[in-house]
């Protein structure tokens, strides 16, 4: 494991840890096509390191998982989802193939 990783999980595998979880967060729609090359790039290396750290501590049994937000259909997205042409572009990188709806 890298540096950061030994030091954030060494202490509680030493402790005797059998299991446990760490959530990160990814990019969302943002880290593909929306903000800077440097926002790009940041947001790319937090999903590597996810998929990294989810394969060395999975023999250790902790889980690494990684939450991607997405737009949501309200009035603040409305300027991105009336236009039809780049709302036709978000649903289609959206798996279920529609925006969800804040309720």
């Amino acid at each position: 494991m890298g540096e950061l990783s030994e030091g954030a999980f060494e202490r509680p595998m030493s402790a005797g840890w059998r299991s446990g979880s760490w959530p990160g967060e990814s990019g969302g729609r943002g880290s593909r096509e929306c903000g800077t090359t440097s926002r790009r790039r940041a947001k790319a290396g937090i999903e590597a390191l996810t998929r990294v750290l989810a394969v060395e501590l999975a023999p250790h049994h902790i889980q690494v998982n990684a939450v991607a937000p997405a737009m949501v259909k309200t009035g603040f997205s409305a300027p991105f989802w009336s236009n039809e042409d780049i709302r036709e572009k978000i649903v289609a990188a959206v798996p279920v193939g529609r925006l969800p709806v804040n309720r």
